[in-house]
């Protein structure tokens, strides 16, 4: 809090806080707590705010003068660098106050020196608030600059008509900027709140790293992404690749859009898919003991280990526990060649009573156990012995037991005293002999040899593999050891669990006091975003310590309610994760007492076979998918025809001894081939009859004829359509007084009908089921239809005719989709097609131009490649000369103009606005938006162009399919 005077003596109160930059601020004010007004809105760049909650007037003077209007405030964040062109001046990056996107321009005005000790600067010039972001570093200006919007424009020229005053100024400027407050309450006993939202996710240049990322690493001139920190310019480098595809924000060698998560260090490895989950009830389970009911480990196959059997396929195995010389067997690992390890008392001197404990072993869970002993002749027998960590299940039995079938325990040795009688009858007296040593013990392999011991640090008893191993080192203080080849890793405290992560390091989960660790640099450190996580799976997908609980995927903590979805009820209100295999099955445990529900989790991720031809597995992806996708993956089913794709899941096949965790598929309406997965990685193909209406729909995953309680993959049948496309070739043409013609522009690209078809139909076909038939008109190749349009003038807008004028080369269209302005008019009165779903206008010798109005003056926006009318109008106008396409980096002009039509024709399907503007159908925050069709023309988009359509869209363009074209009979 602090008092600030003002001018006129009044003192205001105000709130003060500094802005993180890059990070976007929206101050409310209210009175009372229910209703809330937005005050100001404001970019941070690191300057202060001054928030006023109440202000003390002076006594009025005698005569008050009139009070004159307020003053409103325009804020504008902007960064300024010298320009390294030839001629010099300034490169200005700034947030359209338009459209919101980065806007790039070079203005001849020179920064003079003493800018360099000012790389924060503020000042007011009449309406427009200036926050300056000044970086030393010279970049290359545009080759040209942008078309502007009206309040771009106007903004631009204030800033260059005080640039002058601004350099004067910088040398007594403090690298500190206060936001001079705006107007409080008069009354000293009013009452004011405030309340601040920050917005992290802004991202001006559209590349893919948030505002506040590039700030960061402009301000580290040590940051590998130094010299791309720009939040305001999506290709600093001006390489036509997007910034954001060559940056490494958090520095641990793997680029943004392939890291796992960007914004933590200690995440080194690459982005896995990210699954759903099938969750399976453990049918058939006995009535166990309560000591015995808790399920112990679930393994890669599928199957869940308790103390006294294995739920596998579908049904509770029983393990015998009784076996020659030895009774009450207890299981407490399980390997992944199927083999389980126990403990058991065992009768040692043949008396039929066991008395000793000693380990055990079943080669499968039908098989009877054996005891794990060496027989050393006359020196006696050696045998490993439980220790009262394994014994209480203080131990991971996912890592007890490895895939060589070796094991940590302790030795024993038993030798027998000399017989008491002649010849020896039961019992034989026998004797433990020295101190319990742990060593490392092998099963016994092949057939029926025997077991095999060596040498081990006294501290092992996990292990992945003979040269990976760990525990708890009870000569320091118990502390989590683990060594790795040469390197020893030492943790703070103890641990049960250690995971291997995906780039080969290691996660700890802490027992007391709770959370994880991870190896980095020879030392454990606190694990970051992963603090809570408990286990990982090979692909990095990690079960966390929380309630509710949870999963984390590629930096995105997910609810299992979510990462599961269409658990029901009785699942959802008190579960817990107990246990995660390498491969990713996870065990359920849900309730307490009587109702215990125990349920295995099987991931399942899908993919394409071919880019872009009918799944989205991206919109889960995002912090914000949409209802529509309800957290699954998806899939469209074309009616009458047939759609492959790759089922990605745990899925494994039988033996002849080994049940494996085969899935069924089914679902309404749909045929798979084959019905089953049995592979980790199985192509699938989908198909559905002919004639089927759209509807929405689940694949049923079925494991030993039970359904998974969860529903992680839904299906999108599509209803097979055709829409017709007439293409309107419009050569411009101007006359005289005399009607005569004077000139004459057709446009210079111009596809073929079966070209547009090819490109649209492998769009179009494989993501919505729909299929185009263009006409061209005129049909003949090179010719056109003369219209003389550009007619408009200020007055067909309602301002003054000097605005706009005809035959300024401009094709002025009306935005919103209902109304048409008169160039539009004319178009239309000149060639329309109306057995066409949809027309389309192929201009030459024009530049679209959009016209509306905004606080009663003319906005304008030139510059655009096409432009669509949605519904009802269903119009789209496409710029049809080569020179359109120079800005994208001197691309075929042909392949460009290609995807301009299928670009356009999508906002038809699906409407206006684009996803990486945070507009459109599917915005899908955080994820890839370069691989979408409906990405804007405005930043760097990829050289082969996105084609994706995503779930929502897909409803979308039913919506429209069935208002247009399933009213006419299709062909």
């Amino acid at each position: 809090m602090e008092d600030m005077q003002a001018v006129d003596g009044s003192v205001q109160r105000c709130l003060i806080f500094r802005t993180v930059p890059g990070v976007n601020y929206r101050v409310e004010v209210s009175n009372d707590l229910v209703g809330w007004l937005p005050e100001m809105e404001i970019y941070g760049l690191g300057q202060e705010i001054a928030a006023p909650l109440v202000e003390f007037m002076p006594p009025p003077p005698t005569e008050s003068p009139e009070p004159g209007p307020p003053v409103s405030s325009i804020f504008v964040s902007l960064t300024m660098q010298p320009s390294s062109h030839g001629s010099g001046g300034t490169v200005v990056s700034w947030r359209s106050l338009d459209s919101g996107v980065a806007v790039v321009s070079r203005i001849p005005e020179q920064l003079n020196a003493n800018w360099l000790s000012v790389p924060l600067f503020a000042q007011r010039h009449d309406e427009y608030q200036l926050f300056v972001m000044h970086r030393p570093l010279a970049i290359s200006p545009p080759t040209q600059n942008p078309p502007l919007g009206f309040r771009d424009t106007a903004m631009l020229a204030k800033l260059q008509e005080r640039f002058a005053d601004m350099n004067d100024a910088v040398t007594e400027m403090e690298n500190r900027a206060r936001l001079a407050p705006f107007p409080a309450p008069v009354s000293p006993t009013s009452r004011r709140f405030l309340r601040i939202h920050a917005d992290w996710g802004v991202d001006s240049d559209e590349d893919g790293t948030p505002d506040w990322m590039e700030h960061e690493a402009a301000a580290d001139p040590s940051h590998p992404d130094h010299d791309l920190g720009d939040a305001f310019n999506a290709d600093v480098d001006q390489d036509g690749q997007e910034d954001d595809q060559q940056k490494d924000f958090d520095k641990d060698g793997i680029l943004n859009p392939e890291d796992a998560s960007s914004e933590d260090m200690l995440v080194n490895w690459e982005r896995s898919p990210s699954a759903r989950y099938a969750v399976f009830d453990l049918v058939d389970l006995p009535e166990l003991p309560a000591g015995d009911k808790v399920p112990l480990h679930v393994t890669d196959d599928g199957k869940v280990l308790f103390k006294t059997g294995v739920w596998s396929y579908g049904s509770f195995k029983n393990l015998i526990r009784v076996g020659p010389r030895l009774v009450d067997a207890k299981a407490f690992a399980m390997g992944a060649s199927g083999r389980i390890l126990g403990s058991a008392r065992v009768d040692f001197d043949d008396d039929e009573y066991a008395e000793s404990g000693s380990i055990v072993y079943w080669d499968n869970f039908r098989a009877e156990p054996r005891i794990v002993e060496i027989d050393m002749g006359n020196m006696g027998i050696v045998h490993p012995i439980a220790s009262y960590s394994l014994s209480y299940g203080f131990l991971d039995p996912g890592t007890m037991l490895d895939a060589s079938d070796r094991f940590f325990c302790g030795e024993r040795w038993i030798s027998w005293l000399e017989p008491l009688n002649d010849p020896p009858v039961p019992p034989k007296p026998y004797e433990q002999k020295g101190e319990i040593v742990n060593r490392l013990w092998t099963l016994p392999q092949g057939n029926n040899g025997p077991p095999a011991k060596s040498s081990a640090l006294p501290y092992a008893t996990n292990l992945i593999s003979d040269s990976v191993f760990w525990g708890l080192d009870s000569s320091n203080e118990g502390k989590l050891t683990l060594k790795s080849g040469q390197v020893t890793w030492v943790a703070d405290h103890a641990s049960r669990r250690v995971s291997v992560t995906p780039s080969g390091g290691y996660l700890a989960s802490y027992i007391w006091p709770p959370g994880a660790a991870m190896t980095q640099g020879g030392a454990w450190k606190g694990a970051g975003e992963l603090k809570d996580a408990i286990e990982m799976s090979r692909q990095g997908w990690a079960i966390l310590n929380s309630i509710p609980p949870k999963i984390w995927m590629n930096g995105h903590t997910l609810p299992f309610e979510s990462a599961a979805p269409g658990l029901p009820s009785n699942w959802t209100r008190s579960f817990d994760l107990r246990d995660s295999s390498p491969a990713g099955n996870i065990l359920v445990y849900s309730g307490q007492g009587p109702d215990d529900r125990y349920g295995l989790a099987v991931p399942i991720h899908i993919e394409d076979v071919e880019e872009n031809t009918g799944v989205d597995s991206v919109s889960i992806t995002s912090s914000q998918p949409g209802s529509a996708v309800a957290q699954k993956h998806w899939i469209m089913v074309p009616s009458g025809g047939e759609n492959t794709c790759v089922f990605c899941s745990t899925a494994s096949s039988s033996s002849e001894t080994e049940a494996g965790t085969t899935l069924d598929l089914l679902a309404p309406n749909t045929s798979f081939t084959p019905p089953t997965l049995w592979e980790e990685r199985q192509t699938v193909k989908l198909s559905a009859p002919a004639n089927l209406n759209t509807s929405d729909t689940t694949v049923r995953f079925s494991l030993a004829g039970q359904e998974a309680l969860s529903k992680p993959v839904g299906l999108k049948i599509m209803k097979k359509r055709t829409v017709r496309l007439t293409v309107h070739k419009i050569a411009t043409i101007r006359k005289d007084a005399g009607g005569n013609v004077i000139s004459r522009n057709p446009p210079n690209v111009v596809p073929t009908k079966e070209a547009l078809e090819n490109y649209l139909n492998k769009i179009y076909g494989p993501q919505i089921n729909a299929t185009f038939d263009v006409v061209m008109n005129p049909p003949q190749a090179g010719a056109f239809v003369d219209i003389d349009w550009d007619k408009a003038t200020g007055a067909d807008f309602g301002v003054p005719d000097g605005d706009i004028v005809p035959g300024d080369a401009k094709f002025q269209c009306r935005t919103g989709d209902d109304n048409l302005s008169s160039e539009e008019t004319i178009l239309r009165g000149g060639a329309y097609d109306p057995g066409s779903e949809i027309n389309a206008y192929l201009m030459g010798g024009a530049k679209i131009n959009l016209v509306s109005e905004y606080q009663g003056r003319l906005l304008q926006k030139g510059g655009n490649y096409g432009y669509t009318k949605g519904e009802p109008q269903n119009v789209v106008y496409i710029d049809g000369d080569t020179d359109a396409f120079d800005e994208f980096l001197n691309r075929d002009p042909a392949a460009e103009q290609l995807h301009t039509f299928a670009h356009e024709i999508g906002h038809v399907l699906f409407g206006a606005g684009h996803p990486d503007q945070g507009g459109g159908q599917a915005p899908l925050p955080g994820t890839r938006h370069s691989d979408r069709l409906m990405v804007s023309g405005g930043g760097v988009r990829r050289p082969d162009h996105g084609k994706l359509v995503v779930k929502d869209e897909w409803d979308k363009a039913e919506d429209w399919l069935v208002q247009f074209v399933d009213s006419k009979i299709q062909p």
